[in-house]
């Protein structure tokens, strides 16, 4: 195994490569790591990076990366642009992460907090959430207006407990937010616009998640659709409240099981908008 150490004097970097892991230790300031890098400590960039084969890893609860606005830049078929798996209590914020295969990746871990991101033109989902909980996502923008690609803005997956405020999916080519056996989440104030099939979408074993004040218009499909049953709003397993959609191409959601069984029927899970 190869052992290689730099550091630059006045206490600024630290790399350390072991084999084919690079791990960049800044001090707790302003400073930018390379392409591929593991982040141990708080880190503030202070340039875009890439194209990269690959993107940043965080390797230590209760840090903060800020990205200050700069880009990370992925090449074709680049896994992840920020990864966040196993991670407790983290903070990424003001980070905009393109041409990765996700763009912001939370799997297991709890408690983080990813804060007024962008995700742009990353080919399968903006916002990657598996098996993890408690996690808040508010301000956040999932976006590809000119050549829509990804399958979605948000995707949970066994994802729960989590909540989300103020984020917006617009110009997606899939869905703007997509729960697939997801439970209990909260999601309050988002917008899911000029998507290419639903604005939100909820699988059948996506239960108990409350929707408040989202707004969905002029996707392609649905503004909502809603395929669970329960005891919920309008028979789904789910709660809407005060959620507000526009035109689309089939109708203003659907909702109960099979699909679609109210296409162009009310009682909508939102109040529908004129043109």
């Amino acid at each position: 195994m190869t052992r290689f150490r730099k550091t630059l004097l006045a206490g600024v970097l630290l790399f350390t490569v072991l084999g084919s892991m690079l791990i960049f230790v800044p001090s707790p300031a302003f400073a930018n790591p390379p392409c591929g890098s593991t982040i141990l400590v708080s880190t503030t960039m202070t340039a875009s990076i890439g194209p990269c084969p690959a993107g940043l890893k965080i390797g230590a609860n209760g840090i903060v990366l800020n990205c200050a606005g700069f880009t990370i830049n992925g090449v074709a078929g680049a896994a992840v642009g920020i990864d966040l798996a196993g991670r407790t209590g983290v903070t990424v914020e003001q980070c905009n992460v393109s041409n990765f295969v996700n763009g912001f990746e939370l799997t297991g871990g709890s408690n983080n907090i990813l804060f007024h991101n962008t995700g742009l033109c990353n080919t399968a989902f903006d916002f990657y959430l598996s098996d993890t909980s408690l996690n808040t996502l508010a301000y956040n923008t999932a976006s590809c207006p000119a050549a829509p690609i990804a399958n979605a803005g948000f995707y949970l997956t066994a994802a729960s407990n989590n909540v989300f405020i103020s984020n917006t999916a617009d110009g997606i080519k899939g869905y703007g937010f997509y729960l697939v056996s997801s439970l209990t989440n909260r999601l309050l104030a988002n917008t899911a616009n000029s998507n290419g099939i639903d604005g939100f979408y909820l699988t059948p074993a996506s239960k108990n998640n409350g929707l408040i004040s989202n707004t969905a218009n002029n996707n392609h499909q649905y503004g909502y659709k809603d395929v669970s049953v329960g005891a919920g709003t309008k028979g789904t397993g789910n709660t809407y409240n005060s959620d507000i959609c526009g035109p689309t191409a089939a109708t203003h959601d659907t909702l109960g099981g099979a699909i679609p069984p109210n296409v162009g029927v009310p009682p909508f899970l939102c109040t529908p908008q004129s043109p």
